[in-house]
């Protein structure tokens, strides 16, 4: 510290354009990631000795109050050379060589700031996982259940608040920018990151709500009170879809397929597949087969309805045992291709093939119980 101020106290004497300030303004800061390399060990020291200790002890208490300060003197010293390096930019060229070499600072200094907060943002998510515990564990209708769920309703729709800001921002940016350039396929590329959240939060909204109306009988004020926020929130989340599907449309016919040949090929390529695509799932046929066959299962067994609804699930059933099959072979082949088990290709076709594997095997587990009755 004494060596970084010194270097400091020479910057004074000179102007920031000059070369002198220049020399001085390094060392200044090669002196001053020494001394964030030592806090850093310092946080990592205190880390692992607060994992020797038992929680309940004195000394835990003390060694754990210890380490929050560490981490707050870190995040001080993070942010101190961050602003220094910002008031740095003003006071040189901007494509200079000077210019690049703290560029390549300032990014590592604003990446570890980013992730302080994202863990921030993690911790709060995990208090949120607290009160989906405590809702589904509560009796329906007490006083902690309806806070719970109070909590919950507020977690959800700041979540949502969040993605939806940040995709209307980015949304901006592309009306502003040349279609198909550089920095419109880098904003792009943020839009459509936050827009899949977006869509992916709003269909997680759905499946709570989907266990949240187990909680009344069907057909009652309540059960009909929670199916209609359902409803609200998948008709939000279909119109997020078509807004986006329009979106990436609209944009397709302003670039120049000549000079922005990969940027269109990507996003036709997707459009021309997802526009205008009917999902089918056959998972989801085949459960709609079992429930009707659920609701005829006290019925005779030489009924003609009965046999139609019970040789309909079985057949289906086929069908989906025959995709998952013809998954896995199809991961198993790429596997045979890759000569090297431990590359990451390799581990990726063994993964979706064990997948398969597992979905057949649970399909099959799900069929014979079927047959008990």
């Amino acid at each position: 510290k004494k060596r970084r101020d010194a270097y400091k106290g020479y910057m004074g004497k000179y102007k920031p354009r000059s070369r002198r300030y220049k020399i001085y303004f390094k060392y200044y800061m090669l002196n001053s990631w020494r001394i964030v390399r030592i806090l850093r060990y310092n946080v990592r020291f205190f880390y692992k000795y607060l994992r020797r200790m038992r929680r309940n002890s004195s000394d835990y208490a003390t060694t754990l109050s210890a380490y929050r300060s560490a981490r707050g003197e870190l995040k001080a010293a993070y942010q101190e050379q961050y602003a220094t390096i910002r008031t740095r930019y003003t006071q040189i060229r901007r494509n200079g060589r000077e210019y690049k070499r703290w560029y390549r600072w300032r990014r590592w200094y604003r990446r570890r700031l980013a992730r302080r907060r994202a863990r921030k943002y993690r911790n709060s998510a995990r208090r949120s996982s607290y009160w989906f515990h405590r809702f589904y564990k509560l009796k329906a209708g007490s006083t902690r259940w309806n806070y719970a769920l109070g909590r919950l309703k507020w977690y959800f729709t700041r979540v949502r608040d969040s993605y939806k800001r940040w995709a209307a921002h980015w949304k901006g940016k592309l009306s502003v920018r040349r279609a198909g350039s550089r920095r419109w396929w880098w904003a792009f590329k943020r839009y459509r990151r936050y827009m899949r959240r977006y869509i992916h939060w709003l269909y997680y909204w759905m499946k709570f709500h989907r266990r949240y109306r187990r909680y009344y009988k069907a057909g009652s004020t309540e059960y009909n009170a929670v199916q209609a926020e359902r409803v609200k929130v998948r008709e939000e989340k279909d119109a997020a879809v078509k807004d986006y599907v329009e979106t990436v449309g609209n944009f397709i016919g302003k670039i120049d397929q000549k000079k922005y040949s990969k940027v269109y090929s990507k996003l036709n390529g997707w459009y021309t597949r997802y526009k205008a695509r009917n999902y089918r799932s056959l998972l989801r046929e085949l459960r709609g087969l079992e429930s009707a066959w659920w609701k005829l299962r006290s019925s005779s067994q030489t009924d003609s309805a009965y046999k139609a609804a019970w040789a309909a699930m079985v057949q289906k059933r086929e069908e989906v045992l025959k995709a998952y099959d013809a998954a896995d072979n199809r991961y198993r082949t790429e596997m045979r291709k890759i000569k090297n088990h431990r590359s990451r290709r390799f581990r990726y076709w063994f993964r979706r093939a064990m997948y398969f594997r597992y979905y057949k095997w649970r399909e099959m587990h799900r069929g014979a119980w079927f047959l008990r009755y």
